[in-house]
Protein backbone atom coordinates (compact mmCIF):
# COMPACT_ATOMS: atom_id res chain seq x y z
CA UNK A 1 0.00 0.00 0.00
CA UNK A 2 1.15 3.81 -0.24
CA UNK A 3 0.22 4.63 2.62
CA UNK A 4 1.87 2.87 5.94
CA UNK A 5 -0.47 1.03 8.62
CA UNK A 6 -0.33 2.14 11.75
CA UNK A 7 -4.15 1.70 12.69
CA UNK A 8 -3.10 -0.09 15.93
CA UNK A 9 -1.10 2.53 16.86
CA UNK A 10 -3.80 5.13 16.46
CA UNK A 11 -5.97 2.82 18.13
CA UNK A 12 -4.10 3.27 21.47
CA UNK A 13 -3.62 7.47 20.66
CA UNK A 14 -7.11 8.06 20.60
CA UNK A 15 -8.59 5.87 23.30
CA UNK A 16 -6.00 6.13 26.15
CA UNK A 17 -8.20 7.81 28.61
CA UNK A 18 -6.38 11.22 30.72
CA UNK A 19 -4.43 8.73 33.38
CA UNK A 20 -2.57 7.35 30.98
CA UNK A 21 -2.47 10.27 28.26
CA UNK A 22 -3.04 13.69 29.69
CA UNK A 23 -4.18 16.28 27.07
CA UNK A 24 -5.10 13.33 24.37
CA UNK A 25 -8.53 12.56 22.68
CA UNK A 26 -9.44 10.41 24.78
CA UNK A 27 -12.22 8.70 22.73
CA UNK A 28 -14.22 6.66 23.41
CA UNK A 29 -13.16 2.75 22.28
CA UNK A 30 -16.94 2.35 20.47
CA UNK A 31 -16.49 5.73 18.66
CA UNK A 32 -12.67 4.65 16.97
CA UNK A 33 -14.08 1.18 16.34
CA UNK A 34 -17.16 1.49 15.44
CA UNK A 35 -17.71 5.09 14.41
CA UNK A 36 -14.64 6.10 12.20
CA UNK A 37 -14.91 2.89 10.02
CA UNK A 38 -18.85 3.57 9.63
CA UNK A 39 -17.47 6.96 8.55
CA UNK A 40 -15.17 5.23 5.95
CA UNK A 41 -17.81 3.12 5.02
CA UNK A 42 -19.99 5.82 4.25
CA UNK A 43 -17.14 7.67 2.08
CA UNK A 44 -16.54 4.16 0.42
CA UNK A 45 -20.06 3.62 -0.48
CA UNK A 46 -20.01 7.29 -2.49
CA UNK A 47 -17.17 6.65 -4.31
CA UNK A 48 -18.70 3.39 -5.26
CA UNK A 49 -21.82 4.65 -6.48
CA UNK A 50 -20.38 7.96 -7.72
CA UNK A 51 -17.06 6.45 -9.34
CA UNK A 52 -18.52 4.34 -12.16
CA UNK A 53 -20.10 7.86 -13.54
CA UNK A 54 -17.08 9.77 -12.83
CA UNK A 55 -14.33 7.96 -13.93
CA UNK A 56 -15.95 6.13 -16.78
CA UNK A 57 -13.71 7.24 -19.47
CA UNK A 58 -10.66 7.42 -17.21
CA UNK A 59 -7.93 4.90 -17.52
CA UNK A 60 -6.72 2.77 -14.23
CA UNK A 61 -3.25 5.03 -14.42
CA UNK A 62 -5.24 8.18 -14.66
CA UNK A 63 -7.19 7.10 -11.75
CA UNK A 64 -4.46 5.51 -9.69
CA UNK A 65 -2.31 9.14 -10.05
CA UNK A 66 -5.43 10.52 -8.73
CA UNK A 67 -6.68 8.61 -5.71
CA UNK A 68 -3.07 7.91 -4.16
CA UNK A 69 -2.28 11.47 -3.59
CA UNK A 70 -5.89 11.98 -2.15
CA UNK A 71 -5.39 9.28 0.43
CA UNK A 72 -2.31 10.93 1.14
CA UNK A 73 -3.58 14.40 1.95
CA UNK A 74 -6.44 12.81 3.83
CA UNK A 75 -4.22 11.47 6.13
CA UNK A 76 -1.80 14.24 6.53
CA UNK A 77 -5.22 16.13 7.67
CA UNK A 78 -5.02 14.02 10.77
CA UNK A 79 -1.32 15.70 11.79
CA UNK A 80 -3.06 18.32 13.68
CA UNK A 81 -4.98 16.12 15.86
CA UNK A 82 -2.13 14.14 15.71
CA UNK A 83 0.45 17.19 17.06
CA UNK A 84 -2.75 18.38 19.62
CA UNK A 85 -2.93 21.12 17.27
CA UNK A 86 -6.78 21.22 17.82
CA UNK A 87 -6.64 20.38 21.50
CA UNK A 88 -7.49 24.18 22.98
CA UNK A 89 -10.04 24.71 20.09
CA UNK A 90 -11.79 21.49 19.73
CA UNK A 91 -11.69 19.85 22.77
CA UNK A 92 -14.58 19.77 23.42
CA UNK A 93 -15.65 18.16 19.83
CA UNK A 94 -12.62 16.70 19.01
CA UNK A 95 -14.59 13.85 17.42
CA UNK A 96 -16.25 15.55 14.98
CA UNK A 97 -13.15 16.94 13.46
CA UNK A 98 -11.80 13.71 13.09
CA UNK A 99 -14.67 12.47 11.60
CA UNK A 100 -14.86 15.09 9.33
Amino acid sequence: QACPKVDGALFFFYTDGPDVFPGGPAFSPWLYATGMNLAGFCGALCAYITGDFLFKQWRYPSVIFLTVPLRVVTRLLLLPVLWRWTFPRYADSEASFVLA
